[in-house]
């Protein structure tokens, strides 16, 4: 790249080889989405299985695997910035995660007895907010999508009776979360081998 000053149409291309940086590392990345999704539906789904079996003081134990989640996670993402350093986008996405992250935790360990029946439907809609700020940076529709119909969910979730509200957190992770994942990783084997900034 040249050390000299850069032309408006340069600068214009060079900020849309970042977007399209971020958005292969994204998509690569797109094995969380994959991960998570498996993740919270197996997990909403055993609470339904123990709310349904009458095992109410132990329902939420299954939500005691979400820290190691989050733990392989952060591996996850420590290893991959080791092979390359993070942009301005993907970084603004993965703070945004783990502030959403780290409030999804509170409410569910700290504030469940206050919220009740309304925890579940909370915890949708700001996995929807998520993922819709990481579909509209991205310029993703399958993500914004995605986000459209688990903020859908979370709203009918306030209308469920609490004993199916997992049920609907469980499909929501598994068609709204992991599915897309999983199309985003497919599609990234393509991108990443033509990423714009790799022949910078």
């Amino acid at each position: 790249m040249s050390t000299g000053k850069m032309s408006p149409q340069e600068s214009i291309q060079l900020i849309g080889a970042v977007i399209e940086e971020a958005k292969t590392r994204f998509e690569e990345n797109g094995f969380i989405y994959v991960f998570w999704g498996l993740f919270v539906a197996v997990i909403a789904l055993t609470q339904f299985v123990l709310l349904y079996n009458e095992f109410y003081a132990i329902n939420w134990y299954p939500y005691l695997a979400i820290p190691f989640g989050l733990l392989f996670t952060f591996l996850y993402y420590r290893r991959k910035r080791q092979n390359r350093p993070a942009n301005q986008i993907s970084s603004i996405l993965s703070k945004t995660w783990v502030v959403l992250a780290l409030n999804k935790m509170l409410l569910g360990f700290f504030f469940a007895p206050l919220l009740g029946e309304n925890l579940s439907p909370v915890i949708l809609i700001l996995l929807a907010i998520g993922i819709l700020v990481s579909g509209i940076a991205l310029k993703s529709n399958v993500l914004i999508l995605s986000s459209v119909a688990i903020n859908l969910a979370g709203i009918a979730c306030f209308r469920v009776d609490w004993l199916y509200q997992p049920l609907v957190l469980s499909a929501s992770s598994f068609f709204a979360v992991m599915l897309p994942g999983l199309y985003l990783f497919m599609k990234s084997k393509n991108k990443l081998a033509k990423s714009p900034l790799r022949s910078a």
